[in-house]
């Protein structure tokens, strides 16, 4: 017992010593500075973006649709964005003053078209599954639905589209180059500085 006690007694010792602690404290701070110097600006090497507001259809019923047959997709980051926002889209009145509203601070906005089709059905969709970040680039992963061979259409234009707001994370102000995937394979893609 009287072994224990010495031995704890010595532990205690070298605790309270003010010169081991100094020690200690200036080795925690060169430790701790090491790890911080080492990090990057831009952490995490994968993130997924959520986007929690969605709009989608066969195409607007005002304004002027996506008018060109291979997908495509627009990336907005600025409220002006939403009266012209490229590819000779211009959205409804009420779909632009929804966009106006968005916090780009916080988010971004991306616009996914399958094309135009000479075929219209409730089973032309797109649908965004996930958007993805990996350093300076973001992934945006959709699947184009189709109507089977039997399912009724109707022979006339359709532009299927679906428009997400995404909650950045992670560092931005700096150019990120977006691609849309579909089944696995890229299909477009940009880049652009996004404040």
């Amino acid at each position: 017992m009287e072994a224990r006690s010495a031995g704890n007694m010595t532990h205690t010792k070298l605790f309270f010593n003010p010169a081991l602690r100094r020690l200690a404290s200036i080795l925690g701070i060169l430790l701790l500075a090491g790890v911080v110097s080492g990090c990057k600006r831009y952490t995490s090497s994968y993130l997924n973006l959520r986007f929690p507001e969605r709009d989608q259809g066969l195409g607007f019923s005002s304004g002027q649709d996506y008018a060109h047959k291979d997908p495509g997709m627009l990336i907005l980051y600025d409220p002006q964005q939403a009266e012209a926002p490229g590819s000779d889209v211009h959205f409804p009145a009420q779909l632009a003053e929804t966009l106006r509203a968005v916090d780009f601070k916080q988010d971004f906005v991306v616009a996914v078209f399958r094309g135009l089709i000479t075929a219209s059905s409730p089973k032309y969709t797109v649908e965004v599954q996930k958007v993805t970040r990996e350093g300076n680039k973001v992934v945006i992963k959709a699947q184009f639905g189709s109507p089977g061979a039997g399912d009724f259409t109707q022979p006339v234009n359709a532009s299927p589209y679906q428009i997400i707001r995404v909650t950045k994370k992670g560092v931005w102000a700096q150019e990120i180059r977006f691609v849309l995937e579909v089944n696995d394979k890229e299909l477009t893609g940009e880049t652009l500085f996004i404040p």
